[in-house]
């Protein structure tokens, strides 16, 4: 059973891990899958659309999964199948910590803003820049490359909005920078486990590596799951 305290941030090694063994089993551990577009097993590996930052192993910025979720996958698992040359690596910085810091140095109303996620499909999805935590209730900072941020009462030139977002998402991603606490090195077998409420992750690589395959599972918490 996964205990109800948070942050969740699990690194083991399972060189015997089957994703399927796992997604038939949640329910009897108090998980609910989470799909996303691709079903509940998602392969993160090297492909063909640049557009689907999930389908590409070179640099991902911070970003938090499923923003075009109406609420998002509480637990990501990440299990490395083949990590390829090595030096791609998954770091996690404190969403936590950075809202705070974002708060003390913001001179206005963060609640008045939106992060609006496009989809590797074109559709944009609004939702808060800072929201409660599902489970804790502390405050936490939403984030992705593929969003801009946005106000009611933004400039109404183009331009004048759009440097305003860039501004903005360039201190969140520099808080999170500072609040960076882990950096996983891949590993066949490697299992990584975290918050996505929590935490914001990112990819941290230069050069392609169609080698590289990882599994990705979404789940929620159960309510009453002690």
């Amino acid at each position: 059973m996964l205990r109800q305290q948070l942050p969740i941030l699990i690194n083991t090694a399972c060189p015997d891990f089957d994703p399927w063994i796992l997604i038939d089993r949640a329910e009897a551990h108090g998980l609910s899958i989470i799909p996303s577009q691709d079903g509940p097993l998602s392969i993160v590996t090297q492909g063909a659309d640049p557009r689907d930052l999930s389908r590409q192993t070179i640099k991902f910025g911070w970003h938090k999964d499923g923003l075009y979720r109406p609420a998002l996958p509480q637990l990501v698992f990440l299990h490395c199948q083949n990590p390829g040359r090595g030096d791609i690596q998954t770091k996690l910085g404190d969403a936590c910590t950075a809202a705070s810091s974002l708060a003390k140095n913001m001179p206005l109303d963060l609640r008045e803003f939106a992060l609006i996620y496009e989809g590797k499909n074109g559709g944009l999805f609004p939702r808060p820049l800072i929201e409660a935590h599902s489970r804790t209730g502390q405050l936490t900072v939403n984030v992705s490359q593929r969003a801009v941020i946005a106000r009611p009462d933004s400039p109404e030139d183009r331009q004048a909005a759009a440097a305003e977002s860039r501004n903005m998402m360039e201190q969140i991603e520099g808080y999170l920078d500072a609040a960076c606490i882990y950096t996983q090195t891949w590993r066949a077998g490697d299992l990584l486990i975290f918050d996505n409420e929590h935490f914001a992750h990112a990819r941290i690589g230069s050069r392609p590596d169609p080698a590289r395959r990882l599994h990705r599972i979404w789940f929620s918490i159960e309510s009453g799951t002690p």
